[in-house]
């Protein structure tokens, strides 16, 4: 009998098995023009998660309604509990305006090394201090990967 070969890039379903993870979601469309990173209206999303020292951090959201070109919006998350991290430009989902009225439904995904217990994740926002950003249909998963 042969030998079961997973194809390359594909990942067993008992990878997953274990894990813990949290998610949370905002439709609500809000704007900002903050220049540096804040919450909107309805804070959030945000999840509160018992972790080992790595998470995977997937955020998504929809960014929109920006005036002029040359108009930025980002997307991030910050850490707060065992952890303490602000939300960077570096890390997120950004929309530089090239046009009046552009839109973006994006995701980043990242893996973060945290200090083990509860920390919580929530979703921020910036804007070029000019001009809104819109953001709506925000999304946050968190997933433990252990230590």
């Amino acid at each position: 009998m042969g030998r079961f070969q997973i194809p390359q890039g594909v990942v067993p379903a008992s990878f997953f098995s274990g894990l813990t993870s949290a998610t949370s979601s905002v439709a609500t469309s809000q704007t900002t023009n903050s220049g540096s990173f804040t919450d909107l209206a309805t804070a959030g999303p945000s999840v509160t998660l018992t972790t080992g020292t790595k998470v995977l951090v997937i955020t998504s959201c929809q960014i929109e309604n920006m005036a002029a070109n040359n108009q930025e919006g980002y997307v991030d998350f910050a850490i707060s509990g065992a952890t303490t991290r602000s939300a960077s430009t570096g890390t997120g989902i950004f929309l530089k305006a090239f046009s009046s009225s552009p839109r973006i439904r994006a995701s980043a995904a990242n893996i973060v090394t945290v200090t083990a217990g509860s920390n919580t994740f929530t979703m921020k926002y910036a804007a070029d201090t000019v001009n809104n950003a819109t953001f709506l249909n925000r999304s946050i998963i968190v997933i433990d990967l252990g230590s």
